[in-house]
């Protein structure tokens, strides 16, 4: 039998090859989570009985991203989720309006409010939904 002479490596390069395996675990993970972002955004689309759902929890600034997503992916809606999409129009300009109206802005509130009225006319069956959108900005 052969005597075999174990290979000593130095400290640096077994530092070396840990920080490259760290690296690579890193990049890979970051990878996936990039890819996952991705899908959700350009998959991501609200049916009227998700919005209805968070209206019924009352949920409104979650409407709001549930519009814009549907919004930016040109998701055509039919008229429950026409109002739908008025409640959470509603729900956004009211708040517009209080913040505008806090910080003296008359013109910006001014439009904020016209826009509320707009949305109010497109809830539909659920405009009673702005009365509890009025009572939480009446607080």
């Amino acid at each position: 039998m052969r005597n075999r002479k174990r290979k000593k490596h130095s400290w640096k390069i077994i530092g070396l090859d840990i920080a490259i395996a760290v690296m690579t675990v890193l990049i890979v993970v970051t990878g996936l989570a990039v890819m996952g972002t991705y899908d959700d955004a350009t998959s991501y689309r609200w049916e009227t009985s998700r919005f209805l759902n968070t209206i019924k929890e009352n949920d409104y600034l979650y409407c709001i991203e549930g519009y814009y997503a549907n919004e930016m992916h040109d998701y055509k809606a039919d008229g429950e989720l026409q109002e739908c999409y008025g409640v959470s129009r509603y729900f956004e300009a009211s708040y517009w309006y209080e913040v505008y109206e806090n910080v003296g802005d008359t013109k910006k509130a001014r439009e904020a409010l016209e826009t509320k009225e707009k949305a109010k006319e497109k809830t539909g069956s659920l405009s009673a939904v702005t009365d509890r959108i009025d009572r939480i900005f009446a607080e």
